[in-house]
This record gives structure tokens, C-alpha cells and sequence, in this order.
């Protein structure tokens, strides 16, 4: 039995995804964007422009440790700080600890005004069910940014416009094509297919554009940024964090590649049982007519009730899967942190590092 007859599918009848047919998927998701080239190149660049104030904290960090706790001179250090971090470094060279802390710390609070430097991420979103449904629903009012402060409000705003967009003018141009099927093609179909994708597949479209398109770029470009700012001060104090750093972002893909087949049919496989379910309640409706005087509420009941808890457990299974995704993701980092904390502590004890390099 093949997974459209299991889940009772009219629509998706093509759910065995190989590598061609999704980057097809994905291409046709991405031709959304441009209709709204414009709010897209805002976002971006809001993006963009939100992970340089990252990454000087913790060359802010490591002067309140090595310059005002430990009070060392910023002459002996053999870690040259940044070239964007030198104005701060030469306008409190001259200075005392006490002074160096108010100016550090005048610094920091601009950067938490504007960018709420170590806050948590800044997000809109709306609370919602465990089920696809109401899930899918809510994401079309969801924004994130990775800051927080004055830019990052304004760019969840700015992803929340934008993604209300993508996902309504997705919807108006399946209702539109719906309308305009024969109606023996209509009568072939299961209307309840057709309500599950328009209402609920619909509102998925930001977020893998967003994924598809954002999330790469900034992970990468934060990437980049990061292993060179590591080459630039570390690579003769201490290479091998340069190595680690930059190793950090193939072995993850190597590590999560190969699951990438199972999490599409594990996805699909939720997705056509939520369809499935929306028919045996669009059936049901359509049919309470002639169910109720025959006495089959009962049964139509139990068997409304047997799609839905199939369709539960299938989404228990694709959470379980991304929650392993995410472990397997955070773990080789915790691995890589162990080993730069064992490395650096080597170096500072050798005295070729500072305490301050732990950030």
C-alpha cells in the first residue's frame, strides 16, 4: 500500500520526495520572493547588519578581564585585537581600570539600546497548539530577528509584513486556481485535501523561504566573519582554534546529511495524515444527512477519531526527529567547546594566552 492509498490523499500524489524533486519545490517556493523584492532586501539587510554588534562583545569582554580586572597593560598583549575594535582599544589605552569600566561600559549600553546586546532573541510569536494546524495557522503572524533592542523590533515587524504577504498571496493563488477547476475534477478530489493544503500548507511558505534564503546567508557570512576575526588574532598564538572553528560548520552537515530523506518522508508522512484527517471530518459533515438517521454517528466518530490520533502520532515523529536533529547539532558543539576550553587553559597556564581569550 503505497502512502496515498494509507492516508486517503488526492492531492499530493507524488509524496516520495527524492534530492531533484525538492530542489524543484524549493526553486517554485523561492519564485514567491520575487513579488516582494523589495520588504526581502529590507529583511536581509536588517539580518545583515544585526550580527556585526555580536561579534565585538567578546572582544569587549576580554578587555573588562584582562584590562580591568586583571589590570594588565593593553601593550602586552600577543593577541591583536580587531581592526574595527582598535578606536575603542586606543580612546581607554591611556586610562585606569575604573575609568577603562565606564567607558566599556558606556559602549555596551548603546549596543543593548539599540541592538539589546546578550538579550534573548527578539520574536513575534503568537502562542499556538501542538497540532499542524494551529501551528501552521500562527506562522503567518511570525517574525524573529537574532537581536533585540530598537533593530531588532523593527525588524520583526518588518518579517512579520512580509510573511503575512508570502503566505496570503500563496493561499489567494491556490483559491484562485481552485475556482477555476472543472467541476468534475472538483468532484474527483476530496475537498478536505484541498481546505488542509490551502489552510494549513500555505502558511509554511515564509518560513522555508526564510530558511532557503536568510538563514544560510547569515550562517555563513557569520561563518566567514568569525573564522577570519580567528585567523586575524589567533593564527600564531594558537592556530588549532582556528581549525576548530572552522570545522565546527562540515562537521555538522556531515553529521545531519544523511538524515535528510528521512526528515522529508517523516514530514510529508504528517502532512498527509493531517489531510486525511480533514476529509473524515469534511466527509462526515457532508454526509450527517444520511449518517444520523441510520445510526452511524458512532461509527463516523470512532472513525474521525482514529484518523486524528494517527495524525498526532505521526507529528510526535517529526518532533522527535527534529529535536534529535538539534541534538545531534548542539552536541558537536559542546564537544568543540570542551576541547577550546582545554586548549585555551593550556595556552594561559604556558602564558601565551590571557584569561580574557575565553570569551
Amino acid at each position: 500500500m503505497t502512502e496515498t492509498q494509507r492516508f486517503d490523499d488526492r492531492v499530493d500524489t507524488a509524496p516520495m520526495l527524492g534530492f531533484a524533486g525538492t530542489c524543484r519545490l524549493l526553486g517554485r517556493s523561492l519564485a514567491f520572493l520575487g513579488k516582494h523584492r523589495q520588504l526581502f532586501c529590507w529583511k536581509l539587510l536588517f539580518a545583515l547588519v544585526g550580527l556585526l554588534p555580536a561579534l565585538a562583545f567578546p572582544w569587549i569582554y576580554k578587555i573588562v578581564v584582562d584590562q580591568v580586572i586583571l589590570q594588565q597593560p593593553f601593550n602586552t598583549e600577543q593577541v591583536p585585537f580587531p581592526p574595527f575594535v582598535m578606536p575603542l582599544v586606543n580612546a581607554v589605552a591611556g586610562l585606569s581600570p575604573a575609568q577603562i569600566m565606564l567607558a566599556v561600559s558606556a559602549v555596551y549600553v548603546v549596543l543593548l539600546v539599540f541592538f539589546g546586546m546578550r538579550a534573548e532573541e527578539q520574536t513575534a510569536d503568537p502562542p499556538k497548539g501542538f497540532d499542524a494546524a494551529t501551528q501552521a495557522e500562527q506562522e503567518m503572524s511570525k517574525g524573529a530577528s537574532k537581536t533585540s533592542g530598537l533593530w531588532g523590533l523593527l525588524e520583526v515587524l518588518l518579517t512579520v509584513r512580509l510573511s503575512q504577504r508570502l503566505a496570503n498571496g500563496l493561499r489567494t493563488s491556490l483559491m484562485g486556481r481552485l475556482t477555476r477547476l472543472p467541476m468534475t475534477t472538483l468532484d474527483d478530489q476530496r475537498i478536505g485535501d484541498s481546505v488542509y493544503r490551502v489552510m494549513y500548507d500555505a502558511p509554511m511558505l515564509p518560513g522555508i523561504c526564510y530558511k532557503l534564503t536568510v538563514d544560510p546567508v547569515l550562517s555563513l557570512t557569520a561563518g566567514a566573519l568569525s573564522v577570519y576575526l580567528m585567523q586575524y588574532s589567533y593564527g600564531g598564538a594558537a592556530p588549532e582554534l582556528v581549525w576548530l572553528a572552522a570545522a565546527l560548520v562540515p562537521l555538522t552537515l556531515l553529521l545531519t546529511s544523511p538524515l535528510s530523506g528521512l526528515v522529508r518522508r517523516v514530514n510529508q508522512e504528517s502532512r498527509a495524515a493531517g489531510a486525511a484527517t480533514t476529509n473524515a471530518m469534511e466527509e462526515s459533515i457532508d454526509n450527517i444527512g444520511a449518517v444520523q438517521p441510520l445510526g452511524g454517528m458512532q461509527k463516523e466518530a470512532q472513525r474521525f477519531q482514529a484518523k486524528s490520533a494517527e495524525s498526532f502520532r505521526r507529528h510526535r515523529r517529526t518532533v522527535l526527529l527534529d529535536n534529535l536533529l538539534l541534538f545531534i547539532s548542539y552536541a558537536s558543539i559542546v564537544l568543540a567547546l570542551v576541547y577550546a576550553f582545554v586548549l585555551i587553559t593550556d595556552k594561559v597556564i604556558a602564558g601565551v594566552l590571557t584569561p580574557g581569550d575565553y570569551a
